[in-house]
């Protein structure tokens, strides 16, 4: 059995194909006056339990999210669903040469993410958000209606 150092666990993944979990997790670094909060995207490879986890890619965690939902989507990428103070975020996690796991496509939308696994397939991702009288509603968006990242898109999503 192997023990792997993860911060605040905000959402995970199984991945078949690869037989690899993918954690999205927080940790907060603080010194005597500041701190700062990072968000970590770690696989922990299950075939292999003498392979430590791996830090993918860090980002700083600085948007009022407080629910996430992680999966694989249909072609070995990743997809994060993210939400905060009534609004959501889906973010599409593409495995590129040069960065891995670099954001590529987001969408934004109106609702918080409901405690409801999201789901992906070939056509985009679904899943259900709440508004603030606990009305779910089923949410869905096609991978063609995400859009290329710009800059200062991945601060309102993590």
């Amino acid at each position: 059995m192997r023990h792997v150092d993860l911060g605040a666990v905000l959402a995970a993944t199984y991945d078949p194909i690869a037989d690899a979990l993918y954690v999205l997790d927080e940790v907060t670094e603080a010194r005597r006056w500041w701190s700062r909060r990072r968000a970590r995207l770690l696989r922990i490879d299950l075939h292999d339990s003498s392979t430590p986890s791996t830090t993918l890619v860090e980002w700083p965690r600085i948007a009022p999210t407080t629910r996430f939902s992680l999966a694989v989507g249909p072609e070995g990428d990743l997809v994060l669903v993210s939400s905060g103070f009534g609004a959501h975020a889906v973010l599409r996690l593409a495995r590129g040469p040069e960065a891995p796991w670099a954001p590529s496509h987001v969408a934004f939308g109106v609702g918080t993410l409901a405690e409801v696994p999201m789901t992906t397939d070939s056509r985009g991702v679904s899943f259900v958000t709440a508004d603030p009288w606990a009305r779910e509603t089923a949410r869905g968006v096609r991978w063609s209606d995400l859009r290329p990242i710009r800059s200062g898109d991945l601060g309102r999503c993590l």
